[in-house]
């Protein structure tokens, strides 16, 4: 996805980072990159509620977000 919908220097960003694997594949990609997550699993990782994202209006280039997966049993 990264390498279809942005380009290298784009600014990424990952509201619910998790592992940080956002983080790694967009680095390696030469993509910016913040990942927040309300646990942070790493250091790079920023601690934040998705819901408030604390960026400017227009400043981001993309935006990774994945629903959660829930199942009823």
């Amino acid at each position: 996805m990264f390498q279809q919908y942005t380009k290298p220097e784009d600014l990424v960003v990952d509201p619910m980072c998790g592992s940080g694997t956002t983080i790694d594949v967009a680095e390696e990609l030469g993509r910016r990159v913040i990942g927040y997550d309300i646990s942070p699993y790493r250091k790079d990782i920023i601690q934040n509620d998705a819901r408030k994202i604390p960026l400017d209006d227009n400043s981001v280039d993309f935006v990774f977000y994945r629903f959660p997966i829930l199942r009823q049993c």
